[in-house]
């Protein structure tokens, strides 16, 4: 039983950071896909009006 339990850990550790970096990808593709996403926009607004200045 120690082995199973063993063998499903080392598999969980392993499989943990590769779905992280997919999860991360997926949520910047989302996030880009958006059209509202308020903090992007104010900073973009922020942006224009420094460089109309």
């Amino acid at each position: 039983m120690t082995t199973v339990t063993e063998q499903r850990r080392q598999q969980r550790s392993a499989s943990t950071p590769l779905r992280r970096i997919i999860f991360r990808r997926f949520r910047r593709e989302l996030n880009i896909m958006r059209p509202e996403a308020p903090r992007e926009r104010l900073l973009e607004q922020c942006r224009r009006q420094h460089d109309e200045r």
